[in-house]
């Protein structure tokens, strides 16, 4: 879902030559990445535990 909004709003900013809506996505991109980070995947390790690590170990967090 995130990567999805931050393609709709790179999109818009392209489609409407617009640098505000590149700043938009610049900010939710920081904003979407700072809440895995610090409330995502604290959550999942204290819920998950030693599977959650298995899985962070063979799947990269974002598209690489």
């Amino acid at each position: 879902m995130y990567v999805g909004v931050l393609l709709v709003t790179a999109g818009w900013a392209v489609g409407f030559r617009s640098w505000t809506l590149a700043g938009y996505t610049g900010a939710l991109l920081i904003a979407f990445h700072l809440r895995v980070l610090l409330h995502e995947e604290p959550w999942l390790a204290r819920t998950f535990g030693a599977e959650w690590a298995t899985y962070r170990a063979r799947v990269p967090r974002w598209l690489l």
